[in-house]
């Protein structure tokens, strides 16, 4: 995905998507940005039988990260809100090890650490926080699978 830009990702995405209450939640524009660069990332998976099926699988399992969230911010706030939430981590978590089956499938400057994700030790999960800097290799794989 050469040239990407976070803030002209940002600039693409519809304003009706900006304006709802969801896009105040943090975590759901990353999840966009995610399904979106995962469109990228299985470009070369596609090529090739066996990225195929990892390729499928990971496109399914980031989409339902978005769908999930919408999902369950619909519901309210709750206990049908809080199984989403729970539903939610375990489709990223499912989409990280997608990622990293497949990540022979990318170049090895797609698979270098993202430079602007830092780790939250207290609750050790890979956090991302981009900025006009982006690298051009930065994909969704960095963002998941870097230590």
């Amino acid at each position: 995905m050469a040239g990407f830009n976070y803030e002209e990702w940002l600039v693409q995405v519809p304003e009706s998507i900006k304006r709802d209450p969801l896009w105040n939640f943090r975590v759901y524009p990353k999840a966009l940005l995610l399904s979106d660069l995962v469109w990228e990332d299985t470009d070369r998976m596609m090529k090739d039988p066996r990225g195929r099926v990892i390729a499928k699988q990971l496109i399914r399992s980031v989409g339902s990260i978005c769908a999930d969230i919408e999902e369950g911010h619909g519901r309210g706030f709750g206990k049908e809100n809080a199984y989403f939430q729970r539903v939610v981590l375990g489709s990223a978590r499912e989409s990280r090890g997608w990622y990293y089956r497949g990540c022979r499938f990318e170049s090895q400057s797609v698979r270098a650490p993202h430079p602007t994700a830092r780790r939250d030790h207290s609750r050790s999960r890979p956090l991302v926080r981009p900025t006009k800097a982006t690298p051009q290799a930065m994909t969704a794989s960095c963002i998941l699978l870097r230590d």
